[in-house]
């Protein structure tokens, strides 16, 4: 599997949509439409953070991947949980180890703890 860095975001470690179809191996459009059939299971500032207007302005200025956002009006972040349940969602033959990875590196950067909506951790 490919090791693809996550981008820190407000002190939390984050993925893009395309970053994670890249370690999904699955199509853009594949991760947007699986999260758009279940967006009911996902929480804004715990599983992703979406960025839009002055917020998604600062992020292409301050990000490497300038260029791959030039027209992007609005961007979803993951974070890990989200990512797991994206993973899962996604079922591609890749999705099943990513989703192990991701649990894996969940516990590892983090313990217990689960993410808060302010960037810092609580405890579960």
């Amino acid at each position: 599997m490919k090791i693809i860095e996550p981008i820190i975001y407000n002190g939390l470690h984050v993925l893009t949509t395309e970053q994670l179809s890249n370690i999904l191996k699955v199509e853009k459009s594949t991760v947007n439409r699986n999260f758009q059939r279940n967006k009911d299971r996902y929480e804004e500032g715990k599983h992703f953070i979406l960025l839009t207007g002055e917020s998604l302005k600062k992020f292409k200025r301050e990000t490497e991947q300038k260029e791959s956002l030039k027209y992007v009006s609005s961007l979803y972040l993951w974070a890990i949980e989200g990512a797991i349940l994206l993973a899962k969602s996604c079922r591609s033959e890749d999705s099943w180890e990513v989703w192990e990875a991701l649990k894996e590196e969940l516990h590892k950067i983090y313990g217990r703890q689960m993410f808060s909506t302010d960037g810092g951790n609580t405890e579960e």
